[in-house]
């Protein structure tokens, strides 16, 4: 196995995993274990794979079609990338998972509060 094909993806706050130049985000997150959401099945239709990039953009893969019709449509920022798309290709990357359970689905893809999620406190 070439070393120059494999780098390194830290999740902040989760773990450091490698992934090879053909791998995909996603592809390398589950294989590690990492359960990371893909309602669509890696298709670029749902978005629940999205990461936001905090380190190493310019070492990523180009937005392809799929993803960039996916990031318009949905109004994503410039360091919001999906996982199913996006391949590490010359150097390690800092990222971040932004739907980690179901809670987050119901906010960031449903827009609706889940019946998980609860007040912690009052505004006075």
């Amino acid at each position: 196995m070439n070393l120059k094909n494999i780098h390194k993806i830290e999740f902040v706050n989760e773990t450091v995993i490698e992934i090879q130049k053909d791998e995909t985000i996603l592809q390398a997150s589950l294989a590690a274990g990492i359960p990371h959401f893909h309602v669509c099945g890696g298709n670029a239709k749902c978005s629940t794979c999205r990461v936001i990039i905090h380190e190493g953009a310019s070492h990523l893969s180009q937005p392809n079609k799929a993803e960039q019709k996916l990031k318009q449509q949905k109004n994503f920022g410039g360091n919001v990338r999906l996982a199913c798309q996006t391949k590490v290709l010359t150097g390690d990357v800092k990222i971040q998972r932004i739907i980690k359970d179901i809670t987050d689905l119901d906010i960031y893809v449903y827009g609706k509060e889940s019946d998980f999620v609860q007040s912690i406190g009052d505004e006075k």
